[in-house]
């Protein structure tokens, strides 16, 4: 979904240092006694997953509330194996998220189809693996990998945590090795910080692309593209106290063109006064 976001903020469409690694959430089921994974769990484990999606276009926060671990964690990885570049996406980081974009709305939300390969558990926990093809019509499509752990503390199962990953990208193979020679090559080159910047960001090197995007806030005068990238990476390095000022650059250097509507929203609530971050009950 990081692809996702960045056509949302051009307008088309909508999720990271690597911070210290996540640990694996206490289980709220680790007293009871657990049974077997029923097929009425797996049924309800895949609408969980799929709510999941869907929450993400809807900004319905009390779903998310319901569907989420108090103490839940999102990784957005380079590849179904943790490297040094995981990003950890806490919860209050998500939840800070949606309440930037509560009661917004997305141009062209996509269609998706959700691929469920394994469901594994018993009745409190389970893990669920399979990927997510999003598809915008004829303009983009984008197959994420996805694995999640699912708990279920009373009768509802929840998301305690979960990893996913760029699999593919219009029908072609997400292959890492060229897009870190070509760091590798920007760097022995010494590129403008903006070039290194959006050549780390191809990567997903996210943490060390915002580093990068800062000092090039500082070399000479910001532009509309290095401000995009700016409010890009402050949600997929989790950095979102920097998204406000990242939309007001934004602002700033596209005032001749309109920016997608919840990107004004979200400043007229900061103008008001109002607080962005919504809490669950």
């Amino acid at each position: 979904m990081r692809t996702l976001f960045l056509l949302a903020i051009l307008g088309l469409a909508a999720c990271t240092t690597p911070k210290e690694k996540a640990e694996v959430p206490e289980d709220p089921t680790a007293a009871r006694t657990c049974g077997a994974l029923s097929e009425a769990d797996k049924d309800a484990i895949k609408a969980v997953i799929e709510e999941s999606m869907e929450v993400i276009f809807s900004h319905d926060v009390a779903t998310y509330c319901r569907l989420y671990a108090r103490n839940a964690t999102e990784i957005s990885g380079r590849g179904a194996v943790p490297d040094s570049y995981d990003v950890v996406i806490p919860f209050t980081s998500r939840l800070l998220f949606h309440g930037l974009r509560a009661g917004t709305q997305i141009k062209h939300v996509p269609n998706w189809t959700t691929r469920f390969a394994r469901i594994e558990g018993n009745s409190c926990s389970a893990i669920v693996e399979g990927s997510v093809t999003f598809t915008f019509g004829e303009q983009y499509s984008e197959v994420d990998g996805l694995r999640a752990e699912l708990v279920k503390p009373d009768a509802q199962w929840q998301i305690a945590h979960s990893r996913d990953w760029i699999v593919s990208e219009a029908g072609k193979p997400r292959d890492l090795a060229p897009l870190d020679l070509a760091v590798e090559d920007a760097k022995a080159k010494q590129v403008s910080s903006e070039e290194l910047a959006w050549v780390l960001y191809e990567a997903m090197r996210y943490e060390e692309a915002f580093q990068v995007l800062k000092r090039a806030l500082q070399e000479g005068p910001p532009n509309a593209s290095l401000a995009t990238l700016y409010s890009t990476l402050a949600v997929n390095a989790d950095h979102l106290d920097e998204l406000i000022p990242a939309y007001r650059l934004m602002v700033e250097l596209t005032a001749a063109e309109p920016l997608p509507p919840y990107i004004e929203r979200v400043l007229a609530r900061v103008d008001a006064g109002e607080e962005l971050a919504i809490t669950c009950p």
